[in-house]
């Protein structure tokens, strides 16, 4: 999409769940948004290693704030006709680096589904890309 490239300030508003696919579901996944129809499916095979394509959107389309809803999330998948179940972690996340967020988000998600995976690569890629820095500081309001 080119949308992102003609606005002044972007701000993303996903909400944290588990994704049987890529483990987690929060900040950079959310950017999958930009992707046409046919490249989300594209990314959701083995044509494409997901977790890159996740960190790569990022870079192409950077975003200057994120707001998360972990009012209520879901565990084991990303949807409840996939298997996801509903649980409440009464939690609510902003910043701009999505990196941070995400690995944040992935250690409240495990207080109420430890099968959640252990390593999310995407947050790995990102980091690894410059995306953003697993480090976050928190502050509660």
């Amino acid at each position: 999409s080119t949308l992102p490239n003609e606005c002044d300030y972007v701000i993303s508003l996903p909400v944290l769940k588990a994704h049987k696919q890529c483990g987690l579901s929060g900040a950079l996944k959310n950017q999958f948004g930009y992707l046409s129809k046919l490249d989300r499916i594209l990314m959701h095979t083995k044509i494409k290693d997901i977790h890159k394509g996740i960190a790569e959107v990022n870079i192409v389309n950077p975003t200057n704030l994120f707001i998360i809803d972990a009012i209520e999330t879901l565990t084991k998948a990303q949807e409840c006709r996939h298997g996801g179940c509903p649980a409440k972690l009464n939690t609510m996340m902003a910043g701009t680096d999505p990196v941070a967020l995400d690995t944040f988000g992935h250690k409240i998600l495990q207080t109420v589904d430890p099968t959640i995976k252990k390593n999310i690569k995407h947050i790995n890629y990102a980091q690894q890309y410059s995306v953003g820095k697993k480090d976050h500081k928190i502050n509660e309001i």
